[in-house]
């Protein structure tokens, strides 16, 4: 599985407007985007739905360990109280150091929590 089309596709789900929230609508002028929708769509439909996860009331929140490698995604309902976990990714290759962002561009992992949400 292709972890930079499926990474970007959930992102876009999660952070479409209220107004787009369909996987099925295909409405990025951007074409990695759109091959993400045409290769993985299919995909995170069915892992999000394992999960009884909705993509038109998804709220994701990803969390990464920097020195075990490790990307995890979490998934939730808007309406539901917790998270998720929906899939473990192996980080193939990173760049900068153990330790905190300080300025774009230094290649480091941002730290923190953010949660996404098309709400």
């Amino acid at each position: 599985m292709k972890f930079s089309y499926l990474f970007l596709l959930l992102l876009l789900i999660s952070c479409t407007s209220q107004n787009s929230t369909s996987m099925d609508n295909n409405f990025s002028p951007y074409p990695r985007v759109r091959a993400a929708y045409a290769e993985k769509g299919d995909i995170v439909k069915k892992m999000l739905a394992k999960k009884d996860i909705d993509t038109a009331f998804l709220n994701i929140f990803i969390r990464a360990f920097k020195s075990e490698q490790k990307l995890e995604l979490w998934g939730k309902n808007v309406s539901d109280e917790k998270y998720q976990l929906v899939h473990t990714y192996k980080v193939c290759k990173n760049s900068g150091d153990l330790g905190p962002k300080r300025k774009e561009g230094d290649y480091q992992v941002p730290e923190g929590f953010c949660p996404f949400s098309i709400i």
